[in-house]
């Protein structure tokens, strides 16, 4: 199978994965709302605002989307290593 396959395929089955770990990282569903914003709001407005609560949520939506990649990737390579055996 193709590593772009495998990609979409672990990525749509690890949904209840990527739930549970916007949870733990999350307050709330707004929270989530808010830090999708702040990140589509460019950087050099945060200096003009002064405000650093928009820097930790922006911070808190890159690190669970890199989590969300690992997870994907380190599954991928069990699967590789599993199926060379």
């Amino acid at each position: 199978m193709h590593p772009l396959s495998w990609a979409i395929v672990l990525s749509v089955v690890n949904i209840p994965l990527y739930a549970l770990l916007a949870i733990i990282l999350f307050n709330s569903r707004d929270e989530v709302r808010q830090a999708v914003r702040f990140r589509s709001t460019p950087g050099f407005l945060f200096l003009f605002r002064g405000d650093y609560k928009d820097w930790r949520a922006e911070l808190k939506l890159v690190f669970f989307m890199i989590a969300c990649a690992a997870m994907v990737y380190g599954e991928y390579l069990a699967i590789q290593a599993l199926i060379r055996r």
